[in-house]
């Protein structure tokens, strides 16, 4: 979430005619992020968020993200919902833009995870992952392998791209595209970005809610236990921690069992994972957003996680039976 697009007085009036949430009284711009526009509202009716689309989806999925977190909070998953406008519709264009206006959540994202946060993450996504198997939605992954090589060739064509520096990054593109076709994974709905910023909790410590659907799909379900993994189980000195893996997963498969995987499987989903986010930090980084209110995020983060993935060391600590 990030401003990109700012939003006047008068363009909130709009809002308000749009949607029947009464008289805007406060908004505010939220500055975390490097997607989309994003603006906390508060009405004489509740409060909400406003998200205007900027990049990487399009207008045309809105209906399968309103459906898809519709779905999960009447199944029990904390969500925020889409609020229709007034003419049903699940969003409006502001200023060009797909406008959507969602329910706020109350709660903090944690300033840094810990091994207790770990096991309740890993307790939600499995959650997540077992009460899906009805929905009738299916969306093609925006950010797939053959898109991050797209992505990839992009960031090549820039004039600060330095080769040496991301060689690395370009052969395991190229080792994980040449696996994937012969190493099919079960397949299911996925978040895609419950990254730690994504996650609420309450006051108590528990977790109360979960934001920013945007990059949810149809790809592999330990893809998105690896996502989830490389953002809450590294540390503040960036340090991976087994034990807070070991957490995870073990809370994980207790909510739903995946079934036998392999610890080679996992290390590769890991290592797929380094990659979407590095390509995809870099490219961010070739190509910012000159407008843009944004907490930046270094590329070369994920390339040192993917470095330590690939040495083969313990991913986890104890059993997972």
């Amino acid at each position: 979430m990030a401003v990109f697009t700012s939003l006047s007085r008068n363009d909130f009036d709009l809002v308000s005619q749009v949607w029947p949430i009464g008289i805007i009284e406060k908004y505010q711009g939220m500055t975390s992020g490097v997607e989309n526009t994003t603006y906390r509202v508060c009405s004489s009716m509740s409060k909400y968020i406003l998200t205007l689309i900027e990049k990487r989806t399009r207008a045309d999925d809105l209906k399968y993200f309103s459906e898809l977190q519709r779905y999960f909070f009447l199944r029990g998953i904390p969500c925020p919902t889409v609020v229709l406008t007034a003419h049903q519709e699940n969003y409006q264009n502001i200023l060009g833009l797909p406008a959507v206006l969602t329910t706020f959540l109350s709660g903090q994202a944690l300033d840094s995870p810990n091994q207790e946060a770990c096991a309740q993450m890993g307790a939600l996504l499995g959650k997540m992952h077992g009460v899906q198997g009805d929905f009738p939605l299916r969306k093609d992954n925006p950010v797939s392998l053959a898109a991050l090589g797209d992505i990839w060739q992009k960031c090549t064509q820039a004039s600060e791209f330095v080769p040496e520096t991301w060689a690395d990054l370009h052969e395991e593109l190229l080792l994980q595209q040449g696996r994937a076709a012969h190493h099919p994974l079960p397949q299911g709905t996925i978040h895609a970005d419950a990254f730690p910023d994504n996650v609420f909790f309450d006051e108590k410590g528990q977790i109360c809610g979960i934001i920013d659907w945007y990059f949810a799909c149809y790809d592999a379900l330990l893809y998105d236990v690896a996502l989830t993994l490389v953002g809450w189980c590294y540390d503040a000195a960036g340090q991976w921690r087994p034990e807070w893996a070991g957490a995870f997963l073990r809370a994980y498969l207790r909510a739903f069992p995946l079934g036998a995987f392999e610890d080679t499987d996992l290390r590769w989903m890991l290592r797929r994972a380094c990659v979407r986010i590095a390509i995809t930090r870099l490219y961010d980084a070739l190509y910012p957003r000159a407008d843009g209110l944004v907490v930046p995020k270094s590329p070369v983060d994920f390339l040192r996680h993917l470095h330590h993935h690939r040495l083969g060391l313990p991913l986890y600590q104890g059993s997972l039976s």
